[in-house]
């Protein structure tokens, strides 16, 4: 399966979803601070999809998927840093335990860190920051405006940095629209 055309296809569905459910929610005009909050969510969105489907391409899917769960340390460790959240001493604890829990599994016998581990490290590093922007953009924007500016740039720059973007993406699409 092409995994960045499934990617696009993906944030594509998202849009179509969450647009109309923009008109039923209450609405004021924003801040630009508050538009370049919107805008950087769709932007680590996008980073965040780029390298999380370079990881698959390049690791084996039991270690990347096992890497990519960091996210759930960089979530609590980001919101301490960006919105002064602390936790409770069992909570830091319980990610202590994720942290070695991921690290024992992979680096059973040594520590190599390759290509796939690296993207899958930055992707989990891009998912909690739009995690963290999320809530952040959550006491101005509602959750249907603010998935759909999440798919904005993804739908926009995929096409440009894939190879055959449009025939790949169309193939796709026909054969998934089939079996939906």
């Amino acid at each position: 399966t092409d995994s960045t055309s499934y990617a696009w296809w993906f944030e594509l569905f998202r849009f179509v979803i969450f647009l109309p459910l923009i008109f039923f929610t209450a609405f004021t005009i924003p801040k630009f601070e508050s538009l370049l909050l919107l805008a950087l969510i769709g932007i680590s969105e996008f980073f965040s999809i780029y390298f999380y489907m370079k990881m698959h391409s390049r690791s084996e899917l039991s270690i990347s998927t096992t890497i990519s769960q960091l996210r759930l340390l960089w979530v609590p460790l980001f919101a301490l840093i960006f919105l002064g959240e602390k936790l409770g001493t069992y909570e830091y604890l319980g990610i202590f335990l994720i942290f070695a829990g991921l690290f024992t599994v992979n680096f059973e016998r040594k520590i190599i860190i390759n290509k796939g581990m690296q993207f899958a490290l930055i992707a989990t590093f891009f998912a909690a920051t739009n995690n963290i922007l999320f809530k952040k953009s959550a006491d101005i924007f509602s959750p249907p405006m603010i998935a759909a500016a999440m798919t904005v740039p993804t739908l926009v720059i995929f096409p440009i940095k894939m190879k055959e973007s449009f025939s790949r993406i169309k193939t796709l699409g026909r054969n998934t629209w089939r079996k939906i």
